[in-house]
């Protein structure tokens, strides 16, 4: 993987500090704290997630996995690892998950795909499950710390709510 999930860089920092317990604990604390928000979701189990880099020709898949602590599952084409190929825009229907979040480096890109009738009939969107991402929540998704999924748990939280239909 291009980036590693934020449990496995924190065992390995705690390893190398003699802190694994505290790391644990640490962990298992903030799976409990995503899980609490996921389970007012019923059956969220079956719900799907993508995240998404908009760019001039497409959108790239980013690494998502934390959107797996508050219960959801990868959508279709999500690749965690980041090594898939990008998604063209004649096929953003592929862009199909249940809560989808997206990332526009620019205003322009943006506007790109608030203007894109394709974006605009993709599941998430028609039902307000979309999250538009800034830089603070792209930076903290690609490297979270206890502190950043924190954060990110609450920035989240109401598109979470609203896959509770």
């Amino acid at each position: 993987a291009l980036n590693v999930d934020w449990d496995v860089r924190l065992r390995t920092t705690a390893d190398a500090v003699d802190k694994a317990d505290e790391a644990q604990k640490l962990i298992a604390d903030i799976q409990a704290e995503f899980a609490a928000v996921g389970d007012a979701v019923p059956d969220i189990s079956s719900k799907t997630y993508q995240w998404v880099r908009v760019d001039p020709d497409g959108f790239g898949f980013g690494n998502g996995a934390v959107f797996g602590l508050f219960g959801l599952k990868p959508g279709t084409l999500q690749d965690n690892t980041q090594n898939s190929a990008p998604l063209s825009l004649e096929q953003t229907s592929k862009l199909d998950a249940d809560l989808l979040a997206v990332w526009a480096r620019s205003a322009d890109l943006r506007t790109s795909i608030d203007d894109s009738k394709l974006f605009q009939q993709l599941p998430a969107v028609r039902s307000g499950a979309v999250y538009y991402a800034d830089m603070a929540f792209a930076n903290a998704l690609n490297s979270p710390g206890p502190l950043a999924l924190r954060w990110l748990k609450d920035q989240l939280t109401p598109t979470i709510e609203k896959l509770a239909g």
